[in-house]
């Protein structure tokens, strides 16, 4: 099948079609979310390879390699291609000692240009089985039956469940209209079982923040505008100024984990679910405060208190706690945050708590409001 055909199929089939319609409802919900804000950013996929029917002299592959095993000095070959399916590019490494073939690439980048699109789960069954058709000549599936009187090919019904899935990278976009204050808050955050957080910075005005987990796999946060910057997407692709990424990256454990083992597993609850355990463990649903609020925030307190507590706020944004003992240290962390306040950060940046990042609407969130809601719908 022709590449173009290929991406006239992508932008006719329902399968690229988000599964879900848009809404603006702000509270947590049960389901995904309804916006198509969300998705698949990478993945790496195996499937059986029927050597009968694939040509290692096919065009397609422009690497070949081999070499002995180091424990038991048997020789292997392995062949290796690199293609285009609409703007991705994709790797393919096949090895026949195990009729194996392994692909890697983006699949929001085979619908549309770099750009802060992501790939609908739904879409991916048809964007695989596309990439299929385009290699089969060189690397046939096992999966893939040949009539031996016409010579045609038919795909397996449930061929979806014979992909196996080695990694899957699952992301949400946020657009934020007040990026200096959600990093401040974003980096004092402290990810659940996380071993620390790294952040990064870069020359463009890039910057990520990671969290790097005791089990497989890695989630980041990080500036999608900045990134982006100097590139021109086609029309109605461009990225606006506070956008934002969550981005779980799903490995071995995380996998088996959500049930997403093989292809016919990711659908939109099983990814969504992925994104949302991710985001909990990230604790990164930080509560931004309203400028100008810190003494609203502590107006309840015993003067004492408030005067020890504001000066140990001061004292933390400096960096200057090491004199106090570690009691004290605690004591006045624990009654900060019983205030919604972080100690550590300018107290220009602490305040009465008013918007939360919210993982569902991809925004700031009202926390007043949302709870106000609650109440009425109960």
């Amino acid at each position: 099948m022709h590449e173009n055909n290929q991406m006239e199929k992508f932008n006719t089939n329902p399968l690229v079609t988000q599964s879900v319609t848009a809404g603006t409802s702000s509270l947590p919900q049960q389901g995904p979310a309804m916006d198509c804000e969300w998705g698949v950013d990478y993945m790496t996929f195996s499937f059986s390879v029927d050597e009968s029917q694939s040509s290692l002299t096919s065009s397609l592959w422009t690497w070949e390699g081999s070499g002995k095993h180091r424990y038991t000095d048997k020789e292997y070959t392995v062949y290796k291609a690199k293609l285009t399916l609409g703007n991705a590019v994709v790797q393919v490494t096949y090895k026949p000692e195990y009729a194996k073939a392994y692909v890697e690439f983006n699949p929001s980048r085979a619908i549309k240009p770099k750009s802060a699109f992501l790939s609908p789960p739904a879409a991916l069954k048809a964007i695989v089985s596309a990439l299929l058709d385009q290699i089969q000549d060189a690397l046939c599936p096992a999966f893939d039956v040949v009539d031996a009187w016409t010579g045609a090919f038919t795909r397996l019904e449930h061929w979806d469940e014979l992909i196996s899935i080695h990694r899957l990278d699952v992301a949400r976009n946020f657009f934020i209209d007040d990026v200096t204050t959600v990093k401040a808050h974003l980096m004092k955050a402290q990810p659940k079982y996380g071993k620390t957080n790294h952040v990064y910075w870069d020359r463009k005005g890039g910057w990520t923040l990671q969290n790097s987990t005791k089990k497989v796999g890695h989630d980041r946060i990080y500036d999608k505008y900045a990134e982006l910057q100097g590139i021109s997407p086609d029309d109605g692709i461009g990225v606006k100024a506070g956008t934002f990424r969550f981005e779980a990256q799903l490995h071995k454990d995380r996998l088996d984990k959500f049930g997403l083992k093989t292809l016919n597993q990711v659908t939109d609850e099983n990814v969504w679910n992925a994104l949302l355990t991710r985001w909990g463990a990230c604790l990164w649903a930080i509560q931004v405060p309203e400028r100008g609020t810190l003494l609203k925030a502590v107006a309840d307190l015993p003067a004492a208190k408030k005067e020890g507590l504001l000066g140990y706020l001061y004292l933390a944004a400096e960096g200057q706690t090491s004199s106090l003992t570690k009691e004290h240290v605690r004591d006045r962390n624990r009654l900060a945050k019983s205030l919604g306040l972080q100690p550590g950060m300018s107290l220009s940046d602490l305040g009465v708590p008013r918007r939360q990042l919210d993982l569902y609407s991809g925004t700031l969130i009202e926390i007043d409001c949302a709870q106000e809601d609650v109440n009425e719908a109960a």
